[in-house]
């Protein structure tokens, strides 16, 4: 064991890539210990426009049966046009083919809520005065059902 009497707190505003990264492993190699090995599988759903430019997207990751979406965006000037919903069941598809059994996210008050209650999503947590002071809710939306005996 490392005598941390003389141990310094180093603060990285930069996000250093290769600390990120043992940090990391560190957590997963503790977590494994309990759970078993596991593995995060990164992906990206997007759409482009005519004039190849992004327009909305999806961004996460997909860990055992669990899809965590951290971005989900759509243009403004693209909303209400049926893309989020596209964009929702091919995520959807994505997290089937995955073996997941259900999405996770959140969404701060002033943003798309109501559209995920809309596709399927329910509030699981309220965080209040989460992000910038507005509330903050964690949603999932369940794809598979556990089957019981």
């Amino acid at each position: 064991m490392t005598d941390m009497k003389n141990s310094n707190i180093i603060f990285d505003e930069k996000g250093d890539a290769e600390i990120t990264k043992e940090l990391t492993a560190n957590l997963k190699a503790f977590n494994e210990k309990v759970i078993g090995p596991y593995q995060r599988y990164p992906f990206n759903i997007y759409v482009k426009s005519s004039e190849n430019q992004i327009v909305a997207g999806v961004s996460g990751n997909t860990l055992c049966d669990l899809c965590c979406v951290t971005i989900f965006w759509v243009d403004e000037g693209h909303r209400r046009k049926g893309i989020g919903a596209k964009l929702q069941q091919a995520l959807e598809n994505h997290a089937r083919k995955q073996g997941c059994k259900s999405i996770q996210l959140d969404t701060a008050q002033f943003q798309a809520k109501d559209f995920y209650l809309k596709v399927g999503y329910e509030v699981v947590a309220t965080l209040p005065n989460g992000f910038m002071g507005y509330d903050q809710y964690i949603m999932r939306k369940v794809l598979l059902r556990e089957e019981t005996s």
